[in-house]
């Protein structure tokens, strides 16, 4: 048995798979979502941060997930539907607060989308790139 410390939860995954859009997650679960939800949701950020991503954007990622002043800048440029993040990470606090909800919980990790309307169901068949923002 393979453990998976380091990864969300799989119901959560399983549950994911119901939506489509653009997904602001953590670096170390790009890949991950990548492989369970492609290609209806499109990851912001994945393992190959080092060879594919800018420095910037890169930065801005961890700003984020620190919750650094400014750091929502990601958020306009990115323009995400849905935002992935461990519990544990400071920005998971303050995301309420500024008007994302959760809608899927589990014990590791949550997913916000922006109010109620970001929560639409896929559409079977869409096709498209497997990254945002484009390469």
């Amino acid at each position: 048995c393979i453990e998976m410390s380091g990864y969300p939860e799989p119901g959560t995954t399983e549950r994911l798979r119901q939506f489509d859009g653009r997904l602001l997650t953590y670096f170390d679960w790009g890949q991950y979502a990548i492989w369970h939800l492609a290609p209806d949701m499109l990851v912001s950020m994945d393992g190959r941060r080092e060879t594919v991503y800018s420095d910037a954007l890169t930065r801005a990622h961890l700003s984020f997930y620190r919750n650094d002043p400014g750091s929502r800048s990601l958020l306009d440029s990115l323009d995400p539907d849905f935002i992935w993040l461990p519990r544990r990470l400071p920005v998971v606090a303050a995301l309420p607060e500024e008007g994302w909800t959760a809608v899927l919980e589990g014990p590791d990790s949550v997913v916000f989308a922006w109010g109620a309307a970001s929560a639409t169901q896929k559409v079977p068949g869409s096709q498209g790139p497997r990254c945002f923002p484009s390469l």
